[in-house]
Formats: structure tokens, C-alpha cells, sequence
């Protein structure tokens, strides 16, 4: 059950029982004081024994409606708390269903968002791929070009050396 409404339906158990203590104290000196008065009254005369048994009947009788008019009140108290409680259980039961239902479709959102980002990365590292193979190749036909270069001006630096060394 949940925490609250236990104290609720605890609170009111106790406020019943002070309650039913109470008139219980109250019956018991109304009780104790009809008894004396009636103890006095037969002492007096025998004449009154009728009456004085139809009161303490009719006393039992108060006694034992409000016996059952206090069960009667407990019982109710006790089924609204399970009703409410009931109730409690059924909306924390559909917020929680639908706080799921939420989650799986932010879930689900965030798969194809995850998705998404995984082909974007893939067809950026076949771009950097591409990107890195033409680097390379421009490379490598830079470095051809250079050899080529520095071997037709170094031949041609090495026949002025010459030219130059023959001159002297």
C-alpha cells in the first residue's frame, strides 16, 4: 500500500479507536452510574425489577448498535482507502506505461539519429579515403615531376661546370 495513504488510513484507525475509547469510558460511567442508580432502586423496592431489566436490555441494545454503527464506520473507512489506493496503483500503472511508451520512441528516434551519424562517418572516411589516395598520387607524380627536374638541371649545371672548367 502506498506510504500516504497508509498514514491516511492509520490516522484514521487511530482517530476511530480515541473515539470509540471514548465512548466506550462514556458508556462504562454511564453504565457504572445506571448500575448504581438501579443497585439503589431495587435495594428500595422489588416492585421496580421489570423496568430496571427492560433499561439494561434497551442499554445492550444502544450498546451493541453503536458497537456495529462503529464497525460499520471502520469498514467503510478501510474500503474508500483500498478504492483510493486501487486508484493510486491504476494511474501510477498508466503513467508508467506511457512514460515507457515515451522512452521507446525517444529511443528509437536516437537509433536513426545513430544511424544517421554512422553512414555520415562512413561516407566521410570513403571521402578522406579518396581525398588521401589522390594526396598520394599527387605526391608521388610531384616527386616524379622533381626527380625529372633536378636530373635536367643537374645535367645541364653539370655540362656549364664543365664548359666552364674546359674554358679555364
Amino acid at each position: 500500500m502506498d506510504p500516504e495513504i497508509r498514514a491516511q488510513f492509520e490516522e484514521t484507525r487511530r482517530h476511530v479507536d480515541v473515539v470509540a475509547e471514548g465512548m466506550r469510558g462514556e458508556l462504562q460511567l454511564v453504565s457504572e452510574h445506571l448500575s448504581s442508580r438501579l443497585e439503589s432502586v431495587s435495594s428500595r423496592t422489588d416492585r421496580l425489577e421489570p423496568a430496571v431489566e427492560e433499561t439494561r436490555r434497551h442499554f445492550d441494545v444502544v450498546a451493541e448498535g453503536m458497537r456495529a454503527h462503529v464497525q460499520l464506520v471502520a469498514d467503510e473507512t478501510r474500503r474508500h482507502f483500498d478504492a483510493v489506493a486501487d486508484g493510486m496503483r491504476a494511474h501510477v500503472q498508466l503513467v508508467a506505461d506511457e512514460t515507457r511508451r515515451h522512452f521507446d520512441v525517444v529511443a528509437e528516434g536516437m537509433r536513426s539519429d545513430v544511424r544517421l551519424v554512422a553512414e555520415g562517418v562512413s561516407s566521410l572516411a570513403e571521402r578522406v579515403d579518396r581525398v588521401e589516395e589522390n594526396l598520394r598520387e599527387e605526391i608521388r607524380q610531384t616527386r616524379t615531376d622533381l626527380t625529372a627536374l633536378i636530373t635536367v638541371s643537374y645535367g645541364d649545371l653539370d655540362r656549364r661546370v664543365r664548359r666552364l672548367e674546359s674554358d679555364l
